[in-house]
């Protein structure tokens, strides 16, 4: 991870520098006489014209060595998201610079992006492919980048807090991209005890096995986990910032590991990408890792359930009941709609620490990429202050969420004549209803769901990754916060 610090000049030992280019060709942040003239020269000479997000690099005998001019909308256009992809555009042109230091001259408008800004870069710097036999190739990133500008006190905590968000989003990239073999619910179970471990005692971790489990009664969790030879877990974190007297927060994750639908089994192609499935649960991690960094005073839980979904002679069949740990009693109509499951029992689990509010995610529906897209997760809630935080979260990162109704009428499509409530509705509202079958658990408080099946992972061939989202949005609502706990 680059090393990054504000500055409010440009030093003579930058061998790269970024600035930007409105399409008024307006250099979008003052530069030194020699290099501005200079730039500016670049741009009449070959009546350079950018779009955004278009990039143009010349090279110069001294330092600055590298210049990369990136296109930028009109100042008055100028938003987080268009600031984002202009910012993502360059990370792409020093992946490979070799280059030690690099200045980024930020325009004024963007000061108030810096945040945003080192999430941006530091998550292209990721690297996949630490199962490979040569193991990850040696950085070409450059290990000190500075942002150039005029900045307050304020600029200070902020920088702080993107390292460390982006340091959360990678763990979570890092968890989400491994196969299923090297991450099982006792493999992730065992990740979590090491990032307690390395917390310096701010972090707690507890791990229910498969008789405590069953102890306390969590029948969907074990239904969904019978087919498979890897037995369950249930992770409980607890970071109480200095405040643990106050009612905590609670992120409950889905982490089921390994998704083949059961016997309800879903068709081979892209199966391997159901890996991915763990991907609220590695969220989970990536939160706990930032706030370890950042220390604020407020109080959070995570409850991760950790489980297979793999068919066999002892699997789920549909048609089953089970009963929930809620003492809800549930028809399975599909073994693939198990999610939702193991999200019950954790949710229900949850009410005991009597919480200030609850917020689960999960890759839950391919309905919400139908819906969605892949731009914005998912928001379901029966709490619209807390709806309307989570919301205002995601539009300060640029992580966005997209509220869907919760309807009573909808309750009706996943009523059923033999328990008190099936797993699956009919073909309409399919995510609403997966976010109904929730809300039948989660009424003792203040509750959100998050449905991320479009936003947790990138899915397209040798580019396919953990994009370690929602990580940014859930710590900008942590830590908006901390002073009303």
């Amino acid at each position: 991870m680059s090393t990054y610090q504000l500055a409010n000049t440009l030093t003579s030992d930058v061998e790269i520098i970024v600035v930007g280019l409105h399409v008024n060709k307006r250099v979008a942040a003052p530069v030194p006489p020699m290099l501005s003239a200079e730039i500016n020269a670049v741009i009449e000479r070959q009546a350079l014209t950018l779009t955004l997000g278009q990039t143009h690099i010349f090279y110069r005998a001294e330092a600055p060595y590298k210049v990369i001019i990136v296109g930028l909308c009109a100042i008055e256009d100028m938003t987080l998201v268009a600031w984002q992809k202009a910012v993502k555009a360059v990370a792409k042109q020093i992946a490979d610079s070799n280059r030690q230091s690099l200045a980024f001259v930020v325009p004024e408008k963007a000061y108030v992006w810096l945040r945003a800004t080192v999430i941006a870069l530091d998550s292209a710097n990721f690297q996949q492919g630490q199962l490979k036999k040569a193991g990850l190739n040696p950085s070409t990133w450059p290990s000190r980048i500075t942002f150039v500008g005029t900045w307050s006190a304020a600029a200070t905590t902020e920088l702080a807090q993107g390292a460390a968000i982006a340091s959360g989003i990678q763990l979570t990239k890092t968890l989400g991209d491994l196969p299923a073999n090297y991450c099982t619910p006792r493999i992730l179970a065992a990740s979590a005890k090491t990032l307690a471990e390395n917390s310096h005692g701010l972090l707690k971790v507890e791990v229910l096995d498969e008789l405590q489990i069953k102890s306390l009664g969590m029948g969907c969790l074990l239904g969904v986990s019978q087919g498979s030879v890897e037995p369950p877990r249930f992770i409980v974190f607890k970071y109480a910032g200095g405040v643990a007297e106050t009612a905590p927060i609670v992120l409950v994750g889905k982490g089921v590991t390994f998704d083949s639908g059961g016997i309800s089994i879903k068709g081979g192609s892209r199966m391997d990408e159901m890996k991915y499935d763990m991907c609220g649960a590695a969220a989970i991690f990536g939160v706990m890792e930032a706030l370890v960094q950042l220390q604020p005073a407020i109080h959070v839980c995570g409850l991760i359930a950790a489980t297979e979904n793999m068919p066999s002679g002892s699997a789920l069949k549909p048609g089953d009941v089970i009963t929930s740990m809620s003492g809800l009693t549930v028809e399975i109509l599909n073994t693939d709609a198990e999610g939702r499951l193991v999200l019950a029992d954790a949710l229900t689990y949850a009410a005991r620490f009597k919480p200030k509010a609850v917020i689960d995610l999960a890759t839950l529906t391919g309905a919400i990429i139908v819906a969605l897209g892949a731009e914005a997760s998912g928001l379901m809630s029966n709490n619209e202050p807390l709806a309307e935080s989570l919301l205002q979260a995601g539009t300060q990162t640029g992580d966005r969420l997209w509220q869907l109704p919760l309807w009573d009428e909808y309750q009706e499509l996943i009523d059923t004549p033999f328990a008190d409530v099936a797993n699956l509705g009919n073909e309409e509202a399919k995510s609403i209803t997966a976010g109904c079958f929730l809300a039948r658990f989660a009424s003792e408080y203040a509750w959100a769901h998050l449905d991320i099946a479009g936003t947790a992972w990138v899915s397209s061939g040798k580019k396919r990754a953990a994009t370690g989202r929602p990580v940014a949005t859930l710590v900008e609502y942590l830590l908006s916060n901390v002073a009303t706990q």
